[in-house]
């Protein structure tokens, strides 16, 4: 597929990778912890799939597992002979045992509402994205780019300015970042400096 993106049957293959990885997977954990990277395998694999109601439903769930983890009686509990009692007799399935989620699942969530046109709520995932790459010591330079991207969509090219010169201090050879600061800077009348990355972006590509 990375070869030759229009390749159908590469991309028929694909999918059918995916679909296997969910199912098989679901089946391999069941009684295990989830871990992160298995999460944003899964995830990736519905959005890849084209499955985004079930990609929503799933990193909404794991949100709020994570959220629930973060809580002190959870914490409390967690690794103590009543928690393993309790799993023992009650838990079914996997668990998700973290207490945040990592930049790539909340960069997936906005992806699949980038897609849906759901700009608000990609906003707010692409601002999580970001967020939590920054927690982690990271520049979050994708998250921006994608974040930028999202606050074109929604006319709001002010914040886009900051956000994409900030980014371009880590990649400044990306065409797309200079055309989308000259977007912004035509429809905040500063016509010069949109002329001079539409040039920029020229030049690159």
């Amino acid at each position: 597929c990375t070869l030759v993106p229009y390749d159908v049957e590469a991309q028929i293959q694909v999918l059918k990778i995916n679909a296997q990885t969910i199912a098989g997977g679901f089946a391999t954990i069941k009684p295990k912890r989830y871990s992160m990277e298995y999460c944003e395998e899964v995830a990736e694999c519905y959005l890849q799939n084209g499955a985004y109601t079930l990609c929503i439903d799933f990193i909404q769930h794991l949100m709020a597992r994570a959220e629930y983890n973060a809580k002190p009686l959870p914490r409390l509990i967690r690794g103590s002979i009543f928690e393993v009692i309790y799993r023992s007799f009650f838990v079914k399935h996997g668990d998700f045992n973290e207490r945040t989620l990592s930049s790539t699942l909340y960069m997936t969530l906005g992806d699949v509402h980038y897609q849906l046109d759901q700009y608000e709520d990609a906003r707010q995932a692409y601002t999580w994205a970001l967020e939590e790459a920054q927690r982690q010591g990271e520049n979050g330079y994708g998250a921006s780019v994608c974040l930028a991207r999202v606050l074109l969509k929604l006319k709001i090219y002010q914040d886009v300015i900051p956000l994409l010169e900030k980014a371009q201090g880590y990649h400044r050879n990306d065409s797309e970042i200079c055309f989308m600061l000259s977007e912004a800077f035509r429809f905040t009348d500063e016509y010069d400096k949109s002329l001079e990355y539409v040039n920029q972006a020229i030049a690159l590509d």
